[in-house]
């Protein structure tokens, strides 16, 4: 008995290094198939790159986004000086995501570039850079000769914050272009830069009335009346530009009687004046605005209603959760959607209904935005309707679908999602997707990308080769 013990030992200890040695050679040969893998990867994204179909060079520069490491960068940094604008702006906005200092140049590079799409895209990137070495560059985007680039630059101004202001009070001041300083004027409120009062004061006095009145905006908003005259002509001659913000303006310091402007265009014939009067509301934080935001919602133009409804979802405090729950019954969806996800946001779970309603909506805004607050919501029982949408025509309402899923951690999806990556047209829908794959099986992925690597599509192809070296490169 005691020979067969020893022997049983020694089977065991025979048997677990066997399975050790397999499990090692197991691994071995993993790691062996994904370096195989990558190494197939990184020739087809090296390859696309310097193709000479720009749609799929861009594609390539968007999966090297996703993978880490200096390579990828190596690559990103030489495509920010190809002599295709696609290209090029491809880079600038991936370079400018990861907001590195040492990228900073070429972004600079960009916002000189000829291709005015290029330096919109610089201007866009220049948002996510921390150094105050930015606000040169960010000068310079605000008097591009490009209205469109001006508006870009403009949008990461107020992401920047109050770190731009310098540059704005100097744009304010010495501008030449009166569009330039109006934006200016108007940026300022926009980062709340209080310490630009004296500036803006200054700016009373400018030489065009736009710049005085939007000047005046701005203090009565920061509770200074020193344009409290300039206000009241703009609200009482008939030019939309500035009527019902001055009117909002001049209630900010303490002048409640405008609001009657405002609460009477909802009866004028014209909807682009009500739907102005309600908008203008949206700048204040001390006027008693709530009453007329209500009845605006039963308004019959369908524009003042939406108008009225984002204006109570930004302000919408716990207060405002029966005038929003008398909204869910509006007669028109986007007011009845939106009512839903503003009361979700207040913590009442007791929309879902409404939003899973949302999901069969025709208009396909809201199926996205029905799909989306579900998944942020967290409410697992919405998923196999949810699940229906990854189908969806319209590419927004399949990435909002996808995301829910991820959010969902729904791996029941999958499938239907791994048939989006192999099947879809549309690049940024692929890419979602594959990422989307990597969060539900995690390294399991991998074979469904490297089918993919063999596809008749190079875009799928492409996606297909970034998300393999973002598994295998971490």
């Amino acid at each position: 008995m005691e020979n067969v013990g020893k022997c049983r030992f020694v089977l065991q200890v025979l048997l677990l290094c066997l399975a050790m040695v397999c499990n090692a050679l197991a691994t071995q040969q993993t790691r062996q198939d994904a370096s195989t893998l990558a190494e197939k990867a990184w020739r087809i994204l090296e390859r696309a790159m310097n193709t000479g179909n720009p749609g799929e060079q861009e594609a390539a520069v968007l999966a090297l986004s996703e993978v880490p490491g200096q390579h990828a960068k190596l690559l990103l940094r030489s495509a920010a000086r190809s002599s295709s604008p696609q290209k090029r702006a491809a880079a600038i906005r991936t370079l400018g995501a990861f907001g590195e200092l040492p990228d900073l140049p070429l972004i600079g590079t960009a916002l000189t570039d000829s291709d005015s799409w290029v330096r919109m895209t610089a201007a866009d990137a220049l948002s996510h850079f921390q150094n105050d070495q930015v606000l040169p560059l960010l000068q310079r985007a605000i008097q591009d000769s490009d209205p469109r680039v001006v508006t870009v630059a403009y949008a990461s101004v107020e992401k920047i914050g109050s770190r731009s202001t310098p540059v704005l009070v100097d744009a304010l001041g010495k501008a030449s272009q009166e569009a330039t300083r109006w934006s200016a004027a108007g940026a300022l409120g926009a980062v709340k830069a209080t310490e630009a009062m004296s500036a803006l004061r200054t700016a009373l006095n400018d030489a065009s009335l736009k710049v005085r009145t939007e000047a005046a905006i701005v203090l009565a908003q920061f509770g200074d009346r020193a344009g409290q005259e300039v206000l009241k002509r703009a609200a009482e001659v008939d030019d939309l530009t500035f009527k019902h913000r001055a009117a909002a303006a001049l209630c900010e310091i303490g002048e409640t009687g405008y609001l009657k402007i405002i609460n009477d265009a909802l009866d004028w014939p014209n909807e682009r004046s009500r739907s102005s009067a309600i908008v203008a509301l949206g700048s204040t934080s001390n006027c008693p605005i709530r009453p007329i935001l209500v009845r605006a919602l039963s308004n019959s133009s369908g524009s003042v209603r939406a108008a009225a409804i984002d204006v109570l979802a930004r302000i919408a405090k716990r207060d405002d959760i029966p005038a929003l729950r008398n909204a869910l019954g509006n007669d028109y969806e986007y007011v009845r959607v939106k009512a839903a996800l503003t009361l979700a946001s207040l913590g009442d779970l007791s929309v879902i209904t409404t939003m899973e309603n949302g999901l069969s909506s025709r208009d396909e805004t809201l199926r996205g935005r029905s799909a989306k607050t579900l998944g942020e919501l967290g409410s697992a029982e919405s998923t196999f309707l949810i699940r229906n949408l990854i189908t969806d025509p319209a590419s927004d309402v399949k990435l909002a679908a996808i995301d829910a899923m991820v959010k969902l951690k729904d791996a029941g999806a999958a499938a239907a999602i791994e048939d989006v990556f192999t099947s879809e047209k549309r690049g940024w829908v692929i890419q979602a997707a594959a990422n989307a794959l990597i969060s539900l099986r995690g390294n399991e992925a991998l074979s469904s990308f490297a089918d993919a690597l063999e596809s008749n599509e190079s875009f799928t192809r492409i996606y297909a080769a970034g998300a393999i070296l973002k598994v295998t490169q971490n």
